[in-house]
């Protein structure tokens, strides 16, 4: 499949994990050299909203766009949402605890179904042998969430066959052309 672009603008939405210290996921169709990890491209803008919902839902990244100390009193009303792991709130919410649920999501949005099921599963491990049995709880039930989300036909958001987007930008005398290349998911 072969997409192409509007000045600048590339057709199918992408994920955006951005380089902050407490990343956010955002839905983008512009793929820049920023820092941060995209993901994608996925079908069309409805697919790429079902999957932010599931991911705000699963992994609970934040949203804002606050800066992140840690020093806020209590959390905004995204976590009593169960909708953000509330890192504003250090008692809530660790750098470490932050990063680990990033890096599941970043396996998940990599469509690394194996090695996320074998993190995930370490995880409960790890946290039953220390007696930690709500959040080993809180981890089977991501595990339980992205299996259901895999298994419904209805979410399936990824483009399994290779993807060409293109961006074409004009100069008054210079033409450039770039081009990304996902294959299976993988940019």
């Amino acid at each position: 499949m072969i997409s192409h672009a509007i000045e600048g603008q590339p057709l199918h939405p992408h994920l955006k994990l951005t380089a902050e210290p407490f990343p956010r996921l955002l839905s983008t169709r512009i793929v820049e050299d920023d820092g941060a990890e995209y993901f994608g491209p996925f079908l069309g803008r409805t697919a790429a909203r079902i999957l932010i919902d599931f991911l705000n839902t699963t992994f609970r990244l934040r949203t804002c766009t606050v800066p992140i100390d840690g020093r806020f009193p209590v959390p905004c009303t995204q976590f009593y949402a169960k909708r953000c792991l509330a890192p504003c709130v250090a008692s809530r919410c660790g750098r470490d605890e932050y990063l680990e649920m990033t890096e599941l999501a970043r396996l998940f949005l990599r469509n690394e179904r194996k090695e996320f099921e074998l993190t995930v599963l370490a995880r409960m491990d790890a946290l039953s042998e220390r007696l930690e049995f709500e959040r080993a709880a809180f981890y089977r039930d991501i595990l339980a969430k992205a299996k259901a989300f895999w298994n419904d036909p209805g979410r399936q958001v990824w483009i399994d066959d290779a993807v060409d987007t293109y961006v074409v930008e004009r100069d008054i005398d210079i033409l450039r052309i770039y081009i990304l290349t996902t294959r299976r998911a993988k940019t």
